[in-house]
């Protein structure tokens, strides 16, 4: 009896362990995508209605999944796409930077890949919403013509 007791205090005497979590993990919604070009200027990439209805949603075990909602005008919302899918791992990298493996599915086979190479995800202090920041050459996208492209910036907020 004494040796219950004593366990007994002794666990609500000790103090909870906290976990550290790490700030990607979550589902996120972006709101915003924009590109910075060679000469500084900054032009917003909306895309289509349906740009501010993408997800992606980081799970504690390494694996993320990305979903576009697509709007259906018979409706009037956004649903997802029949048999589409994107889904992937994540790792942490150095300081700031994440890498990522997308691989689009349509059903059970690979339609696409995503390029895999290290992004800078910048948190804001709350940790509610994130930039993710694309190098172009970086990731060996090359554009072709004056004033070209060299950066990408994709704003997201925190759905949960």
């Amino acid at each position: 009896m004494k040796t219950l007791l004593l366990t007994l205090c002794f666990v609500l005497m000790t103090p909870k362990l906290e976990v550290a979590k790490d700030p990607i993990i979550g589902t996120w919604k972006m709101t915003k995508l924009v590109w910075e070009y060679e000469d500084g200027t900054i032009k917003d990439r909306a895309l289509g209605k349906h740009t501010f209805h993408k997800t992606f949603t980081y799970y504690g075990d390494g694996t993320l999944v990305f979903r576009e909602y697509l709007y259906n005008e018979d409706t009037d919302r956004f649903d997802l796409p029949g048999n589409e899918i994107t889904k992937g791992t994540w790792v942490k990298r150095e300081g700031q930077e994440y890498q990522r493996e997308m691989k689009r599915y349509y059903g059970d086979k690979i339609s696409s890949t995503y390029p895999n190479s290290p992004k800078v995800f910048v948190f804001s202090e709350d940790q509610n919403s994130m930039e993710i920041i694309t190098d172009f050459e970086k990731d060996g996208i090359v554009f072709e013509g004056d004033n070209k492209p060299v950066k990408e910036v994709a704003y997201f907020v925190r759905l949960r």
